[in-house]
């Protein structure tokens, strides 16, 4: 009987998988947490990044440069009234033909208040103008 010899595959070495084997187990786990560590410090970062602009955007006021009511300008530093839902009226309207209740949403005027003018560049104010006359 005649066996055919089956002939050995032969593998060019790959150097990155040779110096993986080499390495003890226990400096794997050391770069691994340290891999992990810089992740999480990056994740940090950018969390960090996110929470700084949604605090710009959605916790600070709008201040609206206008009257809902009768679209007259009020720049940020002007007399203004707002309700919990940041309707902007001037003073006049909200005396006068609102008779001191948001038409919006039925509730109290408080004074907007004053963004101190060395923020306004790094905080703006908005610059939609919502306009609903009663």
């Amino acid at each position: 009987m005649h066996h055919k010899r089956s002939k050995k595959l032969q593998v060019a070495p790959n150097k990155n998988a040779q110096s993986l084997l080499i390495l003890p187990t226990r400096l794997h786990q050391q770069v691994n947490i340290s891999i992990k560590r810089e992740l999480t410090r990056l994740d940090n970062r950018l969390a960090w990044r996110l929470y700084k602009l949604l605090f710009r955007s959605l916790i600070m006021l709008q201040l609206r440069p206008n009257c809902e009511c009768c679209d007259k300008d009020l720049p940020p530093d002007a007399a203004a009234v707002i309700c919990s839902f940041e309707c902007t009226f001037c003073p006049e309207c909200a005396n006068g033909v609102l008779a001191g209740s948001c038409p919006n949403c039925g509730g109290h005027f408080s004074p907007r208040p004053v963004r101190p003018s060395h923020l306004l560049d790094k905080y703006p104010a908005s610059s939609e103008r919502i306009v609903k006359a009663p």
